[in-house]
């Protein structure tokens, strides 16, 4: 019997990502044509998938790329020279299906551009920024060049970058002589 394999999808101005959640495929038959992507493989679990997907509009077959791996099969489909707006669904037809979920890792928002997140396919938070963090603790993440926005602080202040001496009094130090007092038990007589 055959079964529809579970899909996730993306996009960016010029592509579209498509993957297909399969284990171990042999020998998988991938066709990208201009309006439509088939799918058929034996997966690890003897299971026979096979799919069909009707684009919402014409891609660049020759321009398209497949990669099969272990765990899935992922095709990067470019998008025509004249088509940079995003699609509002991935299928020609506006209908939600049980077997395709948008992947939220690679997913961009249409106002955000490809150069705030750290190029194309980074998709948000990526090792790139991740190396520029200084989260203590946590080795070898490096310095703290990573992190903008530190622009608003005025070093000049004599009491520094983050005071707010406006609201509080300052908290006096403890001496290398002060001891805390020793609490009292917490015994009640009966």
């Amino acid at each position: 019997m055959t079964q529809i394999p579970p899909v996730i999808w993306a996009q960016r101005k010029d592509k579209i990502f498509i993957t297909f959640c399969v284990e171990n495929v042999t020998d998988p038959k991938i066709n990208i044509e201009a309006s439509e992507v088939k799918f058929d493989g034996v997966a690890s679990d003897k299971k026979h998938y096979s799919i069909d997907i009707k684009l919402f509009k014409e891609i660049n077959p020759e321009k398209s790329t497949k990669s099969v791996g272990d765990r899935h099969i992922e095709l990067v489909l470019k998008k025509q020279e004249d088509d940079t707006a995003f699609w509002p669904h991935l299928t020609k037809e506006k209908q939600k299906y049980h077997w395709l979920k948008v992947d939220f890792n690679k997913w961009v928002d249409e106002d955000e551009d490809d150069e705030e997140l750290g190029g194309p396919g980074a998709g948000g938070f990526n090792e790139d920024m991740m190396n520029g963090l200084n989260l203590g603790g946590m080795g070898g993440l490096g310095g703290m060049g990573g992190l903008g926005g530190m622009d608003g602080f005025n070093y000049d202040d004599e009491e520094g970058p983050m005071s707010d001496s406006d609201d509080e009094e300052p908290v006096p130090a403890l001496s290398e002589d002060s001891t805390p007092a020793p609490s009292e038990p917490d015994t009640k007589p009966e």
